[in-house]
């Protein structure tokens, strides 16, 4: 995992909704309705969120039928965590 890599990850949790949407996500797969209704906030805000965490692979979504949903990509989470782990302990 490179220094640019780990630099986005920490950019995309330093904003609080995005913050949210994982520990949403981390309960359980969702669509960008139930975000945005219990965040209270416009879907296309939380679209725009949820593209920057895709965006660093934290993110996964699958399609069924018209609805979307979002889930939470934790294989990842672990390397980028691990990865954060190792550089704070050097």
């Amino acid at each position: 995992m490179s220094e640019r890599e780990i630099i986005d990850f920490c950019k995309a949790l330093s904003d609080e909704t995005r913050l949210k949407i994982i520990q949403l996500l981390n309960k359980e797969d969702t669509c960008v309705y139930k975000l945005a209704k219990y965040l209270d906030m416009a879907q296309p805000r939380i679209s725009r969120h949820l593209q920057i965490l895709r965006a660093i692979d934290l993110v996964e979504d699958r399609r069924d039928g018209q609805l979307v949903y979002y889930s939470l990509n934790k294989e990842k989470f672990n390397q980028y965590y691990k990865m954060i782990e190792k550089i704070i302990s050097q």
